[in-house]
């Protein structure tokens, strides 16, 4: 699951780049990853 690794990397990226802050990008890696595993 390296891209899992890379994912959440490139998202910490883009949520620094666009000024959120790191616990939107959890709130946002948790549902993303919730509907992965109910999907």
């Amino acid at each position: 699951m390296a891209w899992a690794s890379v994912s959440v990397a490139a998202m910490s990226g883009v949520a620094r780049a666009a000024g959120l802050s790191v616990i939107d990008v959890l709130q946002h890696a948790n549902r993303y990853f919730v509907r992965m595993e109910w999907a």
